[in-house]
């Protein structure tokens, strides 16, 4: 946290961390940082399962009474459900040649990020036979010093319109596939989706959802919400390959939450590869060295683990 001492949200994903772990008084200290860095959903809070154990602390019933109070002074918001036109940023192989057909790997961000920065830090996943396609988000995240991320789901709008959010968001995903299909000379045999943190989730959710469409799927520093999962999308995943890779000092999104989409995959009998690597909340290069070889039929490398990964 001291490199991002005021994003709002990275202290809340610390709070939720350390309530999971009992540390109630840090999460609420987290908690605290979390408000002073603009996170501002007290209706998020009060559903978040990961805060149950300090829900009864007076401290933070006065941080919620406080998000309340603050908000009590500024107009409501309602959301309302509407089409946009989103940039997708497409890299071409290594020479191209458009009467030969390629492999498509779309990208979807994490929270706070963009599509552009995105796509510029994994230049290395194309190659020779891959079009790399970076999909923006729908909507704008205030960071800290007066830059604008993007993200999948507007926190803020409340757990149901989040959820609606994120289900829209969905659909982009699919329009986004299906364009880009049409646009470029695309092997169908080598579609995959790849998302990391909020992206990640969005990865598996579209992975599972959309799996008639798709290769497979790779999910790295994220999990799956199994509210916005139905059973039948799971018996549809076992045609495609599904790639899961976490550090398993994940601080931001904890390492069992991979583990626990994995736990969710071996229930339904869907084939999926798992690769616990030894770090935090990021793509290290044997990350980026697995999921290139393993677009291509590679196994995942050997990796040593942590305790924590055992």
């Amino acid at each position: 946290m001291t490199k991002r001492p005021d994003d709002g949200s990275a202290w809340y994903n610390l709070a939720c961390c350390l309530a999971l772990l009992e540390r109630k008084n840090d999460a609420i200290s987290a908690l605290e940082q979390a408000v002073k860095g603009g996170f501002k959903d007290a209706n998020h809070m009060k559903s978040d399962p990961d805060l149950k154990s300090i829900r009864k602390k007076k401290a933070y019933k006065a941080i919620v009474k406080e998000i309340d109070t603050a908000s009590g002074t500024k107009p409501k918001t309602e959301w309302i459900a509407g089409d946009a036109l989103l940039p997708c940023y497409v890299r071409k192989p290594k020479g191209y040649d458009s009467t030969k057909t390629y492999g498509l790997l779309i990208l979807l961000h994490g929270r706070g990020d963009t599509a552009e920065h995105f796509l510029e830090g994994v230049e290395d996943w194309r190659g020779e036979d891959f079009l790399v396609a970076s999909l923006e988000t729908p909507y704008v995240l205030a960071l800290p010093g007066g830059r604008n991320g993007r993200c999948w789901a507007p926190w803020e709008s409340g757990k149901e319109n989040t959820k609606e959010a994120y289900k829209l968001s969905a659909a982009t995903v699919e329009r986004a596939l299906k364009s880009l299909k049409e646009k470029y000379p695309v092997n169908p045999k080598k579609v995959y989706l790849l998302g990391f943190s909020e992206g990640a989730f969005m990865a598996a959710h579209c992975g599972l959802q959309y799996a008639d469409q798709i290769s497979g799927t790779i999910v790295i520093s994220g999990g799956h919400d199994p509210s916005l999962v139905a059973e039948a999308d799971f018996e549809k995943a076992k045609g495609i390959r599904i790639l899961i890779a976490h550090g398993t000092s994940d601080s931001v999104v904890p390492y069992v939450t991979g583990k626990k989409f994995v736990e969710a995959l071996e229930k339904h009998g869907v084939k999926h590869d798992f690769f616990p690597f030894a770090g935090g909340h990021s793509l290290p290069q044997v990350v980026r060295d697995g999921v290139h070889g393993w677009m291509r039929g590679n196994e995942i490398p050997a990796e040593s683990m942590d305790k924590e990964g055992k």
